[in-house]
C-alpha cells in the first residue's frame, strides 16, 4: 500500500515535498497538502527560511508491505505500528501506533499516555525511535538571521570556546561547587522572527498549516545527546536539565573513576558506574527525561535510570532546558543535539472526544491507536463512533519498502 496521509510523520511519510536549505545545506521534507507558490518553508535544522519560487515536485507517500502474520496469536504490542481498515472509511487502509491494549483503561495527560492510571513508559530503543529532532548545533551560525550559536557560555570569564562546530573547555581545579556552564537557548520562529520560548509540539512537516500560539502545546519530555571526543582531568562532566518547576536535575559523570550520579536540587538520588575498561576518555553521552524516566546512556547503553521527579500541573518548562557543564574537566565535544518525545495533544480545530477529560475503558477486542503527527491525525481521540479499534479491522504490521 502507498501511504496517503501525513498522520504518522516523521516515522511514515504521506505525499510530501523535499527541500534543501541554502544556509546549512541540510535536506528536509514537508507535507504536500498545500504546496503553494510564494509561501515560505522554515528549515528545521538552522531556522532559516526557504522561499518557494516555483511549484515543488510532490513525492508520493511511503510504500509499505503489510506483514499479515506478524502479530501471531498474541496480537500487536504497545508502541508497534499497525495497518488497519479505517473505522470511518472501511475501504481505506491507514497506519497508526498502538498505545492501548484490549481491556486496558487509557488516558492522555500532558502529551503522555497513561494506562490503568500509570504512565506508559517506552523502553530505551523505542524512546530513540520515536524521538523528534528539535535542534542540531552543527548548523549554528549558518542562518543569517541567527549568526550565533544557541549554546552560550555563562559569564565573560567562562572557559568554554567554540572551534569550528566543536565546543571546548579547558579544565581547571576540580570543584563540585563551581561548574562552568554552557547553556542551550531555545528559539522558535513566529512569522519572520525567532523568539525565545520552551520547546513545543510543532513539526516542520506540517508547515502547510498555520497555527496560533495557543494551538501548540509545550513538550516537557526532552533528550540531549553529544559526542565527547576528549575528557581529561580529575573533574566532572555535568548535564543539567532545567525542568522549570521540576527543580534542578543534574547528571554528574566523573570520567576518571567512571562513576555517575543523578542529583535533584543538589541531593544524590541515584548512582552507578559506566562498565568499561579504564577511564572514560571519550564517548557518546545521552541524557533523557521521557515518560517519567530519567536516563543516562553511554555509547548507546543505559547505565543509570531513575524515576523523574514529578512536577505540578502548573509547571512552566524553561526556554533554557539544557546545560552542559565542566567542574574542573577538560572537554572537547561535537555539536549537541536536542530531541523531544512524540507528543500526543488535542488536535487543533478538531473535537477531541476521547481520552482527555476522562479515561477510556477498552473492550476485550479493542485497541487505542494514535498518529505520531498528533496535530493532523484522525485516530482514537477523534472518531465519532467511539475510540476503540476492533481487532477484526487489523491488516498487519507495515514495513516500509525502499524504492530505488
Amino acid at each position: 500500500m502507498t501511504v496517503c496521509s501525513g498522520s504518522m510523520a516523521p516515522a511514515v511519510l504521506g505525499p510530501h515535498c523535499r527541500f534543501e536549505c541554502a544556509a546549512c545545506q541540510q535536506p528536509f521534507v514537508c507535507g504536500a497538502d498545500v504546496p503553494e507558490i510564494g509561501r515560505w518553508r522554515v528549515c528545521p535544522h538552522c531556522g532559516d527560511v526557504v522561499e518557494i519560487i516555483s511549484p515543488p515536485m510532490v513525492h508520493e507517500g511511503d510504500r509499505v508491505l503489510l506483514l499479515r502474520a506478524a502479530f501471531g496469536r498474541k496480537g500487536p504490542r504497545r508502541w508497534e505500528l499497525v495497518a488497519f481498515r479505517d473505522p470511518q472509511r472501511p475501504s481505506r487502509a491507514t497506519i497508526k501506533r498502538i498505545v492501548g491494549l484490549p481491556g486496558e483503561t487509557v488516558q492522555i495527560r500532558r502529551g503522555d499516555v497513561y494506562v490503568n492510571g500509570r504512565i506508559a513508559a517506552k523502553d530505551w530503543a523505542m524512546q530513540c525511535e520515536m524521538a523528534v529532532l528539535v535542534h542540531d548545533a552543527s548548523t549554528d551560525g549558518t542562518n543569517p538571521s541567527e549568526p550565533e550559536s544557541r549554546w552560550k557560555p555563562v559569564g565573560d570569564r567562562s572557559g568554554w570556546t567554540r572551534r569550528g562546530t566543536r565546543f571546548l573547555h579547558q579544565g581547571g581545579p576540580a570543584s563540585a561547587s563551581s561548574v562552568d556552564w554552557l547553556v542551550y537557548h531555545h528559539r522558535r520562529r513566529e512569522g519572520g522572527s525567532l523568539v525565545a520560548g520552551p520547546v513545543t509540539d510543532e513539526l516542520s512537516y506540517n508547515q502547510w498549516r498555520t497555527l496560533r500560539g495557543d494551538q501548540t502545546e509545550t513538550v516537557r519530555d526532552l533528550t540531549l545527546c553529544f559526542q565527547a571526543n576528549e575528557l581529561a582531568g580529575d573533574g566532572w562532566l555535568v548535564v543539567r536539565a532545567n525542568g522549570g518547576d521540576d527543580g534542578q536535575l543534574e547528571t554528574w559523570i566523573q570520567p576518571k573513576s567512571r562513576s555517575c550520579e543523578f542529583r535533584f536540587n543538589g541531593q544524590v538520588v541515584a548512582s552507578g558506574m559506566v562498565t568499561t575498561l579504564g577511564p572514560l576518555s571519550e564517548g557518546h553521552v545521552t541524557v533523557g527525561l521521557v515518560d517519567g524516566q530519567w536516563i543516562l546512556a553511554w555509547d548507546g547503553r543505559v547505565v543509570l535510570r531513575h524515576e523523574r521527579p514529578k512536577a505540578g500541573d502548573a509547571a512552566s518548562p524553561s526556554e533554557r532546558p539544557w546545560a552542559i557543564g565542566s567542574a574542573g574537566l577538560t572537554i572537547e565535544m561535537e555539536p549537541p543535539r536536542v530531541y523531544r518525545d512524540t507528543h500526543y495533544g488535542r488536535p487543533p480545530g478538531v473535537l477531541a472526544r476521547w481520552g482527555f477529560d476522562r479515561p477510556v475503558v477498552l473492550a476485550s477486542d479493542e485497541f487505542f491507536v494514535l498518529g505520531d503527527n498528533s496535530p493532523v491525525s484522525e485516530d482514537s481521540r477523534t472518531w465519532p463512533d467511539g475510540p476503540g479499534l476492533r481487532a477484526k479491522l487489523l491488516l498487519g504490521r507495515p514495513a516500509i519498502v525502499q524504492i530505488p
